[in-house]
């Protein structure tokens, strides 16, 4: 065979092989691209399920309004010292309490309760 018959052929041949290439290279570009958009659609269209799925379940809740006066009562235990029996430990560091808030000391077991005018609220000891 001829030299020129040969670089032809040989030219022909890297030209189809180029041409093959490019086409299958876009191929793939092309299944790329359609590959995300079908797995955008499904992503689209199960959001879009749950969104009608939640609109649906929504329900409204009716309350009835009464034009009356609702009362609430509420029991509240209190401390009241004249019950309680308290030995002498306790008894002094209630004494402590009352020291550290600014009341007179307490003397001794059973002692009485202070009078409300000699606290530090009122202006009596201060």
């Amino acid at each position: 065979m001829s030299l020129y018959l040969r670089l032809g052929s040989y030219l022909l041949l890297a030209v189809l092989a180029f041409g093959v290439g490019w086409k299958v290279c876009n191929w793939r570009h092309d299944s790329l691209q359609l590959a995300v958009t079908q797995a955008a659609e499904k992503a689209g269209e199960a959001a879009a399920v749950n969104i009608v799925g939640a609109i649906q379940a929504l329900r409204p809740k009716y309350t009835t309004i009464r034009n009356e006066v609702q009362r609430e009562t509420r029991i509240e235990p209190r401390y009241v010292a004249a019950e309680c029996q308290h030995t002498d430990a306790v008894w002094v560091q209630i004494s402590a309490a009352y020291e550290a808030l600014g009341y007179p000391p307490l003397s001794g077991v059973g002692l009485p309760k202070p009078s409300p005018a000699s606290g530090p609220d009122t202006g009596g000891n201060n």
